[in-house]
């Protein structure tokens, strides 16, 4: 889901709210201050391994309200969730499916093809 949410700009399944009984929620405090995963944040740069979240504690707040409440672009939260990112991802990908499926027909045809001919 690390992925998905950082690349696909995305959280959860449907939305930050499938966390909130999930055992992520259930094994935070608001102490630690982490509802969701920091990937659900806007961040404000794409370095993985130095990400500047927009604001991470509004991010937390906003997670929790998500159930009830809808936010804007300015949404410190990623609201779409990761399932509808990965289906629209996969397909825009499926031309290349399609070329793996056809290459992979092939090579077996050609394989039986010189296998037969050593007979």
């Amino acid at each position: 889901m690390l992925f998905a949410g950082r690349q696909l700009n995305c959280c959860g399944v449907d939305g930050p709210h499938d966390y909130l009984h999930s055992s992520w929620f259930n094994h935070t405090t608001f102490a630690d201050g982490g509802f969701v995963p920091p990937s659900c944040c806007v961040l404000l740069n794409n370095d993985p391994l130095r990400p500047v979240f927009r604001d991470e504690t509004q991010c937390q707040i906003e997670a929790i309200l998500s159930v009830n409440a809808t936010f804007g672009d300015d949404a410190n939260v990623k609201t779409d969730g990761c399932y509808a990112a990965v289906v629209t991802w996969l397909q825009s990908y499926e031309y290349l499916t399609g070329l793996v499926y056809v290459s992979t027909v092939l090579q077996v045809i050609n394989a039986c093809v010189c296998d037969a001919a050593h007979f």
